[in-house]
């Protein structure tokens, strides 16, 4: 994981990092969501527009992400993750 031009890597690293952003809360409101069909074994990409909701603010802030999910057993994992906030 990459944040703020600092790499981040291990799942246990990455758990870290998320709780340790100085946030208690993130709401999402999407504008746009447009998802198609990534690969021969059911794959799926999503690309999704809004603004986050940070502690309740009254200025959210604009983001944009692309992920790519995969089946597994009857549901879905997250292969790939780009996030980018708009400033």
């Amino acid at each position: 994981m990459t944040f703020e031009t600092n790499q981040v890597a291990g799942v246990n690293n990455i758990v870290t990092k998320l709780v340790e952003l100085p946030f208690q809360k993130v709401a999402h409101k999407l504008s746009t969501l447009d998802a198609q069909p990534a690969g021969d074994a059911g794959q799926i990409l999503v690309h999704v527009t809004g603004h986050l909701i940070i502690d309740d603010n009254e200025h959210p802030q604009a983001y944009s992400q692309t992920f790519q999910l995969v089946p597994a057993d009857g549901t879905y994992y997250v292969l790939n993750d780009i996030m980018r906030l708009s400033y």
